[in-house]
């Protein structure tokens, strides 16, 4: 039981908020349940606890008389609560400078409420008649609790998203499909409820889905006849219907109707992913389908064996009885036909007429536009009368554009999807005509409409005090906007709003703007979602994770920060405090250690789904090493220490003494065998200051410089010279082909033909060349296995990197001499050609042949080879 003085709010708010009970809150939310701003909050999944959480985190505030609680034009940050006093509310009346009091506010009352959600500035100014004490919600702390609330509903959401997959991960169609897949599957799904004895399926209804049973048990029927329709078997959770029908594109056979007290099913509709389940599953559906038909037809020659068996319990009615109960059927149908379209008249008849009108009035504007000029689709006012349905891109960006200065709009440019949801506003608002000192709206009414004035200009009256009359205090022209209170607060008006001249208005519902922030909340939830389940799929690789389940990978995930590093950036400081341990997301990161004042000593380098600090945060030490991102991003998760994490500190702790002592000795050799290079090589290793370093830098960009230079010299000389080569080789090889078409001389094709000649002591111009060669004592720079060797050698087609080697009987040439070099086999042999005419023979061997040569009148042929060893220089 509460004491009897805390039962005053005053005494409650008073107290801190950590020290308020739960009881204590429950009172302060029955003393504000019934200000404007609460209510609002009342109709929504988790306004109880936003509510609940405003309350307990209100505090006390206390102003003396005459002092102002805040001035017209300023941005507010507190909505305030009275608990004691009075205040009034002061304007500034059109033309005058002067403040004048529209309304007094007493205990119970509330204001500011406006500064909690949009940046705008404050429409009054507030100050005290009286000694006052305000409870006061400060703006930063509610939006707190909103975002608190939403990373709640989105862990929820992500929770049942997570549970449906793997419900759908359980079925045997869908066994190939990964994750991803069935996502995207399980949200272009529906969930639909059924209760006892209501139909799901209707036979020959178009078949433009197939089911999945979650929940219940559904009978699958076919009718046989008039009387109750045969069923043919019951199917539950996990099971399938309607996949061929689907597969096929033909309609039902079968209906299915829910026989336990509630059923669910997702029915999921035709697309690319259900496509590829079909051609995996042609053949077996095929199948299926043959086994169900037969079954099925097995069932009905059952029944109706059974109709002629037992015919008293299946009572047969004759051609008579059937048209008199089908007549009946029909008077009855009619009646209720005549009876539904009477209560449909009476109810929906102005909205007929009214639907006529605009047809009727639309059909005539587009018979005008034909017949005159197109009106310019600049102007707002034409693009505004067209249907919300025939608007195109083109022209919502042009309203858009002619409303993005609107107060309303400009708060949603900053948000996310801002821009969508005004892109909503400006397809969906409608034309209203109004005459002069016609009333828009009156003060204390509960609005559902936003008002942009296209033409016209409108008052703006307030009562003031003491008095019933209503006075003017502003005027609004073209392109303002009033009433953009009541699309997001239920409250009165302000103000009562009246046409100084005709007017043409712009209008946004109330309702459809609620609808377009839903749809824009879902979709962004939504997306969340994906974005929490493909990281905690993340997180599941995680090795230190691997005995966690996903509600608790979730957990983890939701107690994460991520951040984003540029190349180069500083992560983690030696010495800093170990408050969280890091997971590399993306890129690469340099662990390092400082050993000295210059460069530190880079150990090792950790990517993607590595940790860093794990045992550092485990033995509350400080980091003993630096992390510097390497790449040219990273994105690095940091995790903070709490319960989940302390039950992987107890089964990691043995491993992590050891993953600490292996660190460290790695890091200790490599910091000694850094010192001992230093101590090898100083002279690579000097601290430089910071006038040497300039002097470096300088010296290093120069020494580019010229070195760039040198490389350009270089390869101009290099292609110079390759040109004048290039060229100097195609006059050679022109000058050859000249001489050969002037000398028509036989060209001898082969080795053995001038081994024929030279054998057979032919008289002809070819010996006498070859006679006139010189001898081999002569030459003895000569170049054995060339050309010269041979007769007509340069007419000769032989490869010069060829050495020839024949043998054959000896034979006398008239006592001339011949230079021929004759071997013992017809081998030959390949040899690379010496770069220079300087090739040098063995002592040993260039003397045999001179003795050789001196002692005999001609070349006497030998049955052994004689082996040349070429060497160059």
């Amino acid at each position: 039981m509460l004491d009897s003085h805390l039962t005053d709010p005053l005494q409650l708010f008073k107290k801190q908020p950590q020290y308020r009970s739960k009881a204590e809150i429950d009172l302060l939310v029955q003393f504000t349940q019934e200000l404007p701003f609460f209510k609002q909050y009342q109709k929504q999944d988790n306004g109880v606890i936003i509510h609940r959480e405003c309350c307990k985190y209100m505090f006390i505030e206390n102003l003396r008389i005459n002092e102002v609680v805040f001035h017209v034009d300023t941005i507010g940050t507190k909505f305030y609560v009275i608990l004691e006093g009075q205040v009034e509310v002061l304007i500034k009346r059109r033309g005058f400078d002067e403040l004048e009091q529209v309304r007094i506010l007493r205990r119970g009352e509330s204001f500011g409420e406006l500064a909690l959600i949009h940046k705008q500035p404050r429409l009054a100014t507030i100050r005290c008649v009286t000694d006052c004490i305000f409870a006061i919600l400060d703006k930063q702390k509610f939006q707190q609790i909103l975002q608190y609330e939403q990373n709640k509903k989105i862990e929820q959401v992500s929770i049942t998203i997570y549970q449906n997959i793997d419900f759908f991960a359980q079925i045997s169609i869908f066994n190939q499909l990964n994750r991803t897949q069935l996502t995207q599957i399980y949200l272009n799904s529906f969930l639909y409820e059924y209760e006892k004895n209501q139909l799901v399926i209707q036979i020959g209804e178009k078949s433009d889905s197939f089911l999945i049973i979650k929940q219940g048990l559904f009978q699958v029927k076919k009718q046989i006849n008039k009387s109750q329709p045969l069923i043919l078997f019951e199917i539950g959770e996990m099971q399938i219907f309607g996949f061929y029908h689907l597969y096929n594109k033909i309609p039902y056979e079968y209906s299915l109707v829910c026989s336990s007290s509630k059923g669910l099913i997702y029915k999921i509709q035709r697309n690319s992913l259900i496509e590829k389940i079909f051609e995996s599953y042609s053949q077996d559906l095929d199948k299926h389908k043959n086994e169900i038909n037969f079954y099925a037809n097995f069932k009905v020659n059952q029944e109706q064996s059974t109709h002629l068996k037992y015919p008293r319990f299946f009572q047969i009615k004759t051609e008579g009885d059937e048209e008199q109960d089908l007549q009946q059927d029909q008077n009855s149908a009619k009646s209720q036909k005549n009876q539904k379209l009477k209560i449909f008249d009476h109810r929906n008849r102005n909205q007929i007429i009214q639907q006529k009108m605009d047809n009727l009035i639309e059909t005539s504007r587009r018979k005008k536009n034909n017949q005159q000029k197109i009106p310019q689709i600049n102007d707002p006012l034409q693009l505004f009368k067209k249907q919300p349905q025939y608007r195109s891109k083109a022209e919502i960006d042009l309203l858009v554009q002619f409303t993005q200065e609107l107060p309303f709009f400009k708060q949603y440019q900053k948000q996310d999807n801002g821009v969508i949801i005004h892109r909503e506003c400006c397809k969906y608002m409608f034309i209203e005509n109004l005459r002069i000192n016609e009333v828009v709206f009156h003060v204390d009414t509960i609005g559902t409409k936003f008002y942009v004035i296209l033409e016209g200009q409108v008052e703006v009256l307030i009562k003031r005090r003491g008095f019933d009359e209503l006075e003017q205090v502003r005027i609004l022209r073209r392109g303002e906007s009033f009433g953009e209170l009541a699309l997001i607060h239920k409250q009165p008006r302000l103000a009562t709003i009246r046409c100084v001249t005709d007017c043409i208005f712009a209008i946004l519902d109330k309702q459809k703007f609620q609808q377009i922030l839903q749809y824009e909340q879902n979709k962004k939830i939504e997306q969340v979602s994906i974005t929490i389940y493909q990281n905690i799929d993340f997180f599941a690789q995680i090795s230190i994770f691997n005995q966690l389940n996903r509600t608790q990978l979730t957990q983890i995930y939701l107690n994460s920060f991520l951040y984003e590093y540029e190349k180069n950036q500083l992560v983690i400081q030696i010495g800093e405090k170990s408050d969280s341990f890091l997971i590399i997301k993306q890129g690469l990161f340099q662990v390092k250690k400082q050993i000295n004042k210059s460069q530190p000593l880079i150990l090792f380098e950790i990517g993607e789904m590595q940790i860093f600090g794990f045992y550092h945060l485990y033995n509350k030490i400080p980091y003993e090493y630096s992390l510097v991102c390497s790449s040219s991003k990273g994105l690095i998760y940091k995790i903070q220490r709490n319960s989940l994490i302390e039950k992987i500190f107890e089964s990691y702790s043995q491993d992590l003494d050891k993953h600490k002592n292996e660190i460290n000795f790695y890091a200790n050799f490599k910091v000694n065998q850094e010192q001992s290079t230093h101590l090898k090589y100083p002279r690579f290793f000097q601290i430089k200051t910071e006038g040497d370093e300039e002097q470096d830098l300088q010296q290093d960009q120069n020494s580019a410089k010229s070195q760039k230079n040198q490389k350009l010299k270089i390869f101009d000389h290099r292609n110079r010279n390759q040109i004048i080569q290039q060229k100097m080789d195609n006059l050679i090889e022109t000058s050859r082909r000249k001489k050969n078409n002037q000398q028509k001389i036989p060209q001898i094709n082969g080795l053995f033909q001038i081994f024929l000649k030279s054998h057979r002591g032919i008289q002809d111009s070819t010996l006498n060349q070859r006679q006139k060669s010189p001898s081999v004592l002569e030459c003895q720079n000569r170049q054995f296995g060339s050309n010269s060797h041979f007769v007509f050698s340069d007419e000769v087609q032989t490869n010069p990197f060829i050495t020839y080697r024949c043998c054959s009987p000896s034979k006398k040439n008239n006592g001339k001499r011949l230079c021929i070099l004759k071997t013992s086999s017809s081998q030959r042999t390949i040899i690379k050609q010496p770069k220079q005419n300087t090739n040098k023979l063995k002592t040993q061997q260039h003397n045999y042949l001179q003795s050789s040569f001196m002692r005999q009148t001609q070349i006497q042929l030998s049955p052994k080879i004689t082996k040349l060893n070429i060497y160059s220089n």
